[in-house]
């Protein structure tokens, strides 16, 4: 089928990106605390589960309106977990605060964590400059290696249209961007470069069977190592589901697979084809 129909795959990653992307404008993705500043209250050990209502409740009490509450269960314990994230300033009443919850929530352990806005403007700035980095150095490696500057170009798109994509599906998902995700997109950049040189080596650089042909085969290579990736991504996810950095970690990589799934398969390799096709390189 790939065959005589790689042209219209080609709609499938740009519609996929359009929404991706409409979807980022539209509802935009938040800073995380390490980022944006703000303050993180975990409660752990808890052996009855509280509503949030419940817990919003002791928060409008102390003064705090604007927060993000999560109670997860862990796996194999009767126990649960409670984690709040606020960007507000909590700082005068945050002793009262902690010693509320954890009396009225009966915590076993309670830990704090907070970022400064300046410090997170600063990791921000950090992490825009990594990211920088990797598709700049990345651009530089697909050069050198594949002479064609048509295929550079399409190599480099569908790494960066991953990159769009996972952001607008965190968005959907109304996940936050923080440092933790900013290093999940930086492997995604990797393993996205990863499958497309696979594919790119096999129609160009390999001999023996036609453009088509090498294609399906090296997808085949390609499928194999993204299941076999997404199984494990799903097994973390499942295992730590009340880790807030980790599963975060898990959900973007995942989303950028996905992601990788549409746009090294159908697009670049519906590009490399049609250029094939049209002889302007030599496969």
């Amino acid at each position: 089928m790939l065959e005589y129909d790689y042209k219209k795959f080609l709609l499938i990653p740009i519609l996929f990106l359009a929404f991706s992307s409409s979807i980022l404008v539209l509802k935009g993705i938040e800073l995380g605390i390490d980022l944006a500043g703000g303050t993180l209250i975990q409660l752990e050990g808890l052996k009855e589960k509280p509503s949030e209502s419940e817990i919003e409740g002791i928060l409008a009490s102390h003064g705090v309106k604007s927060s993000q509450i999560r109670v997860v269960g862990k796996i194999g314990s009767p126990t649960y977990t409670v984690v709040i994230l606020t960007k507000e300033d909590i700082s005068e009443v945050e002793t009262e605060l902690i010693s509320s919850l954890e009396n009225k929530l009966k915590a076993e352990e309670v830990s704090t964590s907070g970022v400064g806005a300046e410090i997170g403007e600063y990791f921000f700035s950090q992490g825009k400059k990594a990211i920088v980095l990797a598709v700049s150095f990345m651009a530089l490696v697909i050069f050198i290696l594949f002479r064609y500057p048509v295929i550079s170009m399409s190599m480099i798109l569908a790494v960066l249209m991953d990159g769009i994509d996972a952001l607008g599906l965190m968005a959907l998902a109304g996940m936050e961007l923080s440092l933790s995700s900013i290093a999940a997109l930086l492997m995604v950049i990797g393993y996205s470069v990863d499958s497309n040189i696979l594919l790119t080596t096999s129609v160009i650089k390999r001999r023996g069977g036609k453009p088509q042909d090498r294609v399906v085969k090296a997808m085949r290579t390609g499928l194999k190592m993204t299941t076999t990736t997404l199984i494990a991504l799903l097994v973390l996810l499942f295992l730590f589901q009340g880790e807030r950095i980790i599963s975060g970690i898990a959900t973007v990589l995942l989303f950028g697979l996905v992601s990788d799934l549409i746009n090294t398969w159908l697009f670049n390799a519906g590009v490399i084809l049609f250029l094939v096709e049209r002889r302007w390189i030599k496969a």
